[in-house]
């Protein structure tokens, strides 16, 4: 009769495979997870052992995600109800980091044109933040920051011209949120109702000027 001896796993190969894996995960694991899974096993555990990290290294970057995430918007509360032109709001390094973000090539552009403008006061409505920046007695050159924070996303009305030239955009990840639409339709309305009706539509802006 023929005998199958059952295979076993040595010491030597137990560690190589233990470190094997342990060279991978490591960098994902904080210090006190690597203590929970940091103990002598057989070959029979490492498959628990490697799911086990695995859960612990994803569940902690989500927390630290969320966190961070969170944290980032949830400070920008505390410019609701000043006025940018007079507090650190432009070099709030989250506003920075956002508007950089949305802007690209246009950023330094729009640094530039924030130096000629007057502030409204920010507000926060509706779980979106909303800072007026516009130039004063020019007939249009007009922009609106927006923090929304439900999709945690930032978005910018900018209309780089007067209302005639009808040059205005709206930067931020598309499809623009139609909260966000309606956000920058009501409030440009209420700002220039007077010389135009502007019609938002995704990222485009229609500007239909007032009959004389």
């Amino acid at each position: 009769m023929r005998v199958t001896r059952r295979a076993r796993c040595g010491k030597s190969a137990r560690r190589d495979l233990w470190r094997g894996w342990w060279a991978t995960a490591s960098p994902t694991l904080t210090a006190t997870n690597k203590r929970i899974i940091n103990m002598k096993i057989g070959c029979n555990n490492i498959l628990t052992a490697v799911l086990l990290s695995s859960c612990l290294a994803l569940s902690q970057s989500n927390n630290n995600n969320k966190s961070i995430q969170n944290y980032s918007y949830d400070s920008l509360l505390k410019y609701v109800g000043d006025y940018p032109c007079g507090n650190n709001f432009f070099n709030d390094s989250i506003i920075i980091k956002e508007l950089k973000t949305i802007l690209k090539g246009d950023y330094k552009d729009y640094r530039e044109f924030l130096g000629a403008c007057g502030c409204g006061e920010i507000e926060f409505k509706d779980s979106i933040l909303v800072s007026d920046n516009s130039q004063l007695h020019v007939g249009g050159y007009s922009s609106i920051i927006l923090f929304d924070f439900k999709s945690k996303r930032a978005y910018l009305f900018w209309m780089n011209g007067q209302v005639v030239d009808k040059t205005a955009r709206i930067y931020g990840k598309k499809p623009i949120p139609i909260r966000i639409q309606k956000c920058i339709e009501n409030n440009v309305n209420l700002s220039w109702g007077h010389v135009a009706k502007f019609i938002v539509q995704g990222d485009t802006v229609n500007i239909e000027l007032n009959k004389k």
